[in-house]
């Protein structure tokens, strides 16, 4: 009997410390998370897209989410900050002092922030830095590219000192080092996980600290209570992007109060829906990408001036940038780019005008228009209602003579193509300004060893690539300025290998218990400060 009592006190006494525990919110199993965490972590942001995630590791980084994604958990050097005019400055982060020793831009030394420790413990380092970019750049996975035209080799001067030692002068390296592609990480981390590091490991200096990563279902992030830029400590505790398979399934989650917000991608008809509503919040801002019409100069009719030129006339802009939920461009930068204003419009003269077209057609061949039938590639993924895109490209093309067969690919395949340089005549096409300043941009989109200049559409031209390389190492602003808008101007007004279409806007949309400016910012990695959001949790409903 006295066994009995014993037994049921025990068993009272182990529900009521249960039951405290609870009522405390101690422990809190969110999204099969078995980490404890205040009953504060009912305020968990649910972010939803449509976009495959190929990689978050800063080594092979890809994808506008997957620079997003690994934002939250990894820092670069320095930061991008964007200013109310609608001008970029570069701002110190993990370093909190650079500068160039003799003032030409061959050498760069960062001077780095003594009290910042990884999410494993480890302490940040030049030895960090070092082993970080050195990973991505001899990995050549992800967006490696990006720094091998600079970086020759780096040296630590200290443990808090390290130096950059670039090929050639260049004035703009920082906004390489404030890329969201050269975030630091953790070597202890590295080298316990190995090949699971990119995976199941992740461990970088920022807001957030990875928790796990269901391919095609979801990444989650918790709030690192210990980061050391408490300005910034985010107000939320656990951060989970949600991967959804189409558009529509998106948009229902959002409905239904699945999801807190919507990104990338939902349709433009959608947006418009979601636009109307007061349970919405809908931001927009220009996006980075700059989608147009490639052209491989190897192609004989290609190759001739006057067809170019045709075709350029041939497109109905606002109707192919309506589709793509964007606005026209006419050239390859942005207003406010760095301190540069370097927005050359080198196409505006391109107008719809298929009269004219045809004019440029006849003068072309004297009078006498062969039979003319261009291969036209595109990736699948490239964008919403990037069918209906190509089909009016083709629609407006056939309607001046020129025979257009569609051939629809996979991201992988397109790019495979692409890279051959042979296969295809023309293509519907993307490209990310991965950096601020414009070198890089240019040097690959216009320089003879640039993926997208001789390799992939038959584009060389010595004067050019000379000007690109005295640009490079030109320590005056507007110097560079000038230089930067002849080539484009050299180039793209002809045109040579590309018409350029349309920016689209990136929108997104959140459910009203969503607190915060969500209004996405035209730089990929920067695009959205989670570290400024927060719910009202007595707005939201539960379940």
């Amino acid at each position: 009997m006295n066994l009995n009592r014993i037994f049921l006190r025990k068993t009272y006494i182990i529900i009521i410390i249960i039951m405290v525990l609870i009522a405390g919110g101690l422990v809190f199993y969110a999204f099969g998370i078995r980490t404890p965490i205040s009953q504060e972590a009912t305020k968990v942001l649910v972010v939803g897209f449509t976009e495959s995630i190929w990689g978050i590791d800063p080594a092979n980084i890809r994808g506008f989410m997957g620079h997003l994604i690994s934002f939250q958990i990894f820092e670069p050097l320095l930061r991008v900050e964007f200013l109310s005019n609608g001008t970029m400055i570069i701002v110190p982060n993990l370093a909190e002092k650079w500068y160039t020793p003799d003032g030409t831009g061959k050498e760069w030394i960062f001077e780095l922030r003594k009290d910042v420790r990884f999410h494993d413990g480890t302490p940040f380092n030049a030895t960090a830095v070092k082993f970080s970019f050195e990973r991505t750049i001899e990995g050549k996975q992800g967006e490696y590219f990006v720094l091998t035209p600079y970086i020759d080799r780096i040296e630590i001067l200290d443990t808090y000192k390290v130096k950059f030692i670039l090929k050639q002068p260049y004035m703009g390296f920082p906004s390489i080092v404030a890329g969201s592609n050269t975030g630091i990480v953790s070597p202890t981390a590295v080298e316990k996980c190995g090949a699971d590091f990119s995976t199941k490991c992740l461990v970088g200096t920022g807001p957030f600290k990875f928790i796990r990563w269901i391919p095609n279902e979801e990444i989650v992030l918790q709030r690192n209570d210990d980061y050391w830029n408490k300005s910034r400590l985010p107000r939320i505790n656990l951060l989970v992007f949600k991967i959804f398979s189409d558009s529509r399934s998106l948009a229902l989650a959002l409905e239904q109060g699945k999801i807190d917000v919507a990104i990338r991608e939902l349709l433009p008809e959608d947006k418009e829906r979601f636009k109307g509503s007061a349970n919405y919040k809908v931001f927009e801002g220009p996006d980075i990408y700059a989608y147009f019409l490639a052209i491989n100069l190897r192609n004989p009719y290609l190759n001739n001036t006057l067809v170019r030129q045709a075709i350029a006339y041939a497109l109905d802009y606002d109707r192919i940038a309506k589709l793509g939920y964007g606005f026209r461009i006419y050239g390859l930068f942005w207003k406010g780019q760095l301190s540069l204003d370097i927005v050359a419009e080198p196409q505006r003269q391109f107008i719809y005008d298929p009269d004219k077209a045809r004019k440029l057609l006849m003068q072309a061949f004297n009078g006498s228009i062969p039979k003319i039938s261009f291969k036209l590639i595109y990736n699948v993924g490239a964008a919403p209602h990037v069918t209906d895109i190509v089909s009016v490209i083709k629609s407006n093309l056939e309607d001046i003579g020129i025979s257009v067969e569609l051939v629809p690919m996979d991201s992988t395949r397109h790019i495979s193509t692409l890279n051959s340089g042979k296969d295809f005549d023309l293509s519907f096409f993307v490209f990310n300004p991965l950096t601020i300043d414009p070198d890089w941009s240019i040097w690959f989109n216009y320089h003879t060893e640039g993926s997208s200049a001789y390799q992939r559409f038959g584009f060389t031209n010595k004067t050019i690539d000379q000007l690109i390389m005295k640009a490079r190492s030109e320590p005056d602003p507007e110097v560079r300025r000038n230089i930067y808008i002849l080539i484009q101007n050299e180039v793209d007004s002809v045109p040579m290998q590309r018409i350029y279409l349309f920016r689209p806007y990136t929108t997104v949309v959140a459910n009203k218990w969503v607190i915060g400016d969500l209004t996405p910012v035209i730089r990929i990695g920067y695009a959205i400060d989670f570290t400024r959001v927060d719910i009202d949790i007595s707005m939201k409903p539960r379940g």
